[in-house]
């Protein structure tokens, strides 16, 4: 499972087949969908490239207001990781190695015809 954005509002649930889009003013929608095997075989390969298990517990990048983030509740190598990442990503290596991770997931999910037909978001947050 991956949630992010505000409040982690946005949520991946590969065990459900499931995405919940944040609308802002018009609360959440969920729908149905589904990354293919190849798209979990290349989330998978980046999360050993960058050490997934070196992220657990807290990280902590540039805090704003209201919260925002990225959370990963996984199980790797069979056990149960959860990687909490609060806040805009900084410069370092570690950061950018959790970018690149959030980018590609999230590009999968956006990319997806389930993803597309959902409203568009409406407002925003201060």
């Amino acid at each position: 499972m991956m949630k992010y954005g505000v409040m982690y509002k946005n949520e991946l649930n590969t065990h459900e087949n499931t995405f919940t889009k944040d609308l802002v003013m018009d609360g959440v929608v969920t729908t149905d969908l589904t990354l293919s095997e190849q798209q979990m075989n290349d989330i998978r390969k980046q999360m050993e490239q960058m050490d997934i298990e070196s992220y657990r517990g807290t990280n902590e990048g540039n805090i704003m207001e209201p919260s925002s983030g990225y959370q990963f509740d996984i199980q790797w190598e069979g056990k149960p990781l959860l990687v909490d990442w609060r806040g805009v990503f900084g410069d370092d290596k570690k950061a950018e190695q959790m970018r690149k991770l959030t980018q590609l997931i999230i590009g999968m999910i956006e990319s997806n015809d389930a993803y597309k037909k959902l409203p568009a978001i409406r407002g925003g947050y201060e």
